[in-house]
């Protein structure tokens, strides 16, 4: 009977391990990166061949310490290794199992190495055409002369010492060019060894000691080299920002030229000034959870999400579908561990995800501490009380930016009420004024052209504190002497369609106020003013010679002479339309009293689908929107072949308002109105 029996490692296992530890390209290539830094590489060059993305070529190249024959079969060859304890104390690897990455990414990779007094040396691993049998044998690597394709051999050959990793075959086909180009910004924030140096376009995203150089081939006529991959932060769309435990970071953070900042809250054209300081912990227990885990880095709380506000704060502000720049980064030995700190943090406050930061802390991976970083580097274990202690630091500085941030909003937004209710004092007293001057008297088309233009100069004047609404509305003008049409728009609206009837404005409606100058100038300024408002025009006789009516239209040109608008004449009024109402984009109706015809309808059908469609826009939920009418009626030859009228086609809700409201000119609307409260 044997005393021992020994573990062995097969062919499958290593294949199994590398596509559990793994879950995808990029996390595979971080790890080849930091195997290379920790192996002293000042310079890191990573070279993707995807100009055939079915058998892509990746090759990994650093001009670290190099490995000797002795290294490669005590060190690399050997899985689990714990080379840390014999090693640089800051080396980010601990388990020895990093190699395995390129077992994930090929079946078929080379190793090229070379210490600075040493040979070069050449192995190969291929499992391409491993057997049944074999997978169950140990795996080798077998010593070559030469690398076959070796495309980065030049470059390498002018490093003293390093290595390569030369990947063949490998499967990119579920990842598109706009992916594989936007891997150069994930690099980038991949690793950052400097904690005392800010973050800036103009520098690597290691700074000055260690540099990632990425090089991607999408096509054989695409070779421009290697680049330095860079970091941005929009440090200058950042309302405040903290810097923690780090005196040099905060120096050179209130070193910045900090201009001015636009903001999601910024009213009246007013910006804020960045405010920069260092985080002071209130409690004892966050000042021992900094010092004893040796908390350091920055978080910051942006201003604005929105990309073209935020690239005028700071053009190095970048946010795409492939990269996203509010997370608050954890850093641990230099690399990346957990993408987003968030994640963890508990908060219903929306300004928490205006929050960015880079946070460092070593002591997560300390050897005299249990291993609580995952095998891919990736994620640590959240119940270790030094991850509770990190998180308890995180979230109260999240608390106290998401608090300034909130109170700078409500302060800006009680300045901005203030100026808004002088200016609507302001724009109220000029319409009295220009609706007084012309009391009694009669309204012609250069009167309103000229009332127009006063408002529209008082608007203009004052439009930077007058707050547009994202509610959708509808504004019904018309002579209160014949409102039949807007009384069919507004009953058949919220009856039929049951739309809320505070959605439908009309001053004369019933329970409506009277049309007096007080109430009109307000009315028309919460409904006119507002760019989500859809005007309707009921254009009569009567409209014509009513210079509340005017008013109405010509302030509607006067300040939203680019939007579309609504008109329903009666009879041949087209042509007494004032021109610059005319101007405007319009949907129209010509109706008379009689019964609906097949004109009238299909155009009345058209004019109120636009308005369901455009109310139906306060709606999120599709399944809340109302239903559009019918527009399919039959021409007359199936009219004849059916022998029926085309009024049988017509929606039977639509007549029956239509009948009550205009035909017969009814007066109803009152008590229809109470009878459907009761």
């Amino acid at each position: 009977m044997k005393d021992e029996i020994q573990f062995t490692f097969t062919y499958q296992a290593l294949k199994l391990l590398g596509k559990s530890l793994y879950s995808n390209l990029f996390s595979a290539l971080s790890e080849l990166i930091a195997n290379g830094f920790d192996a002293g590489a000042k310079n890191v060059y990573v070279y993707l061949d995807a100009s055939n993305r079915n058998n892509a070529t990746i090759e990994i190249l650093d001009d670290g310490l190099g490995m000797g024959e002795g290294d490669l079969t005590d060190k690399y060859a050997k899985i689990g290794s714990d080379n840390r304890s014999q090693a640089d104390q800051k080396m980010m690897g601990r388990k020895g199992i990093g190699k395995l990455a390129a077992f994930f990414l090929s079946d078929l990779y080379y190793i090229a190495t070379k210490k600075s007094d040493g040979p070069l040396l050449i192995y190969e691993a291929d499992f391409q055409h491993i057997t049944a049998s074999e997978a169950s044998k140990n795996p080798t690597l077998q010593h070559v002369s030469d690398i076959s394709d070796f495309r980065n051999k030049q470059l390498f050959s002018t490093f003293a010492s390093g290595s390569s990793i030369v990947m063949k075959g490998v499967n990119l086909k579920g990842y598109s060019y706009e992916t594989l180009e936007a891997f150069g910004a994930t690099l980038a924030e991949m690793f950052n060894f400097e904690k005392d140096i800010l973050p800036s376009s103009n520098c690597s995203c290691s700074q000055n000691s260690r540099k990632i150089n990425w090089c991607l081939i999408k096509d054989c006529e695409n070779k421009d080299g290697f680049h330095s991959v860079a970091r941005k932060i929009g440090f200058g769309n950042m309302l405040k920002i903290f810097s923690i435990n780090s005196p040099e970071l905060l120096k050179q953070l209130k070193s910045r030229n900090c201009k001015k900042i636009n903001t999601d809250f910024q009213y009246d054209g007013v910006s804020l000034q960045q405010e920069i300081d260092e985080y002071k912990p209130g409690t004892a227990d966050l000042k021992s959870a900094i010092r004893d885990l040796d908390i350091c880095g920055w978080v910051g709380i942006h201003s604005t999400m929105k990309r073209e506000l935020a690239t005028k704060n700071d053009p190095n502000f970048e946010r795409t579908k492939f990269f996203r720049p509010f997370r608050i980064r954890l850093y641990v030995r230099g690399k990346k561990v957990i993408d987003d700190l968030k994640q963890y943090i508990s908060s219903a406050q929306f300004t928490f995800s205006y929050l960015e930061g880079d946070i460092f802390c070593d002591s997560l991976d300390a050897n005299d501490e249990p291993d609580i970083i995952s095998t891919n580097r990736e994620s640590i274990d959240m119940n270790d009380d030094r991850a509770v202690k990190l998180v308890s630091v995180i979230s109260n500085i999240a608390r106290n930016l998401s608090e300034f941030w909130s109170n700078k909003a409500e302060s800006a937004k009680k300045s901005h009420l203030k100026k808004q209710q002088l200016a609507m004092q302001k724009v109220v007293s000029d319409i009295e004024n220009n609706l007084s001057e012309n009391k009694n008297k009669p309204v012609t088309d250069n009167d309103i052209k000229a009332i127009s233009r006063e408002v529209y100069s008082s608007f203009k004047t004052n439009e930077q504190y007058l707050d547009m609404k994202t509610e959708y509305r509808l504004f019904l003008s018309h002579a209160s002497k014949q409102k039949e049409f807007s009384d069919f728009i507004y009953y058949y609206l919220i009856k039929v369609k049951r739309f809320p009837k505070d959605w439908i404005f009309y001053t004369s409606k019933d329970g409506g106020q009277p049309q007096l100058i007080d109430n009109l100038s307000n009315l028309v300024l919460s409904c006119i003013y507002d760019k989500k408002c859809l005007c309707a025009f009921s254009l009569t006789d009567e409209f014509f010679k009513s210079q509340y009516a005017l008013f109405e239209g010509g302030a509607v040109w006067a300040v939203r002479n680019n939007d579309k608008i609504c008109l329903a004449y009666d009879g041949d009024f087209r042509e007494k339309v004032p021109g610059y109402m005319q101007s405007m984009k319009n949907i129209s109706v010509r109706y008379s009293y009689s019964k609906l015809d097949r004109v009238t309808y299909s155009y009345l059908v058209s004019l109120l689908n636009f308005v369901i469609d455009y109310l139906n826009n306060n709606f999120e939920s599709e399944g809340d929107k109302k239903p559009l009418l019918s527009d399919d009626l039959p021409d007359e030859v199936a009219l004849k072949e059916q022998s029926k009228n085309i009024e049988k086609f017509f929606d039977l809700d639509v007549v029956k308002y239509w009948d009550a409201y205009i035909t017969n000119k009814s007066n109803c609307g009152s008590s229809e109105e109470k009878s459907s409260e009761n």
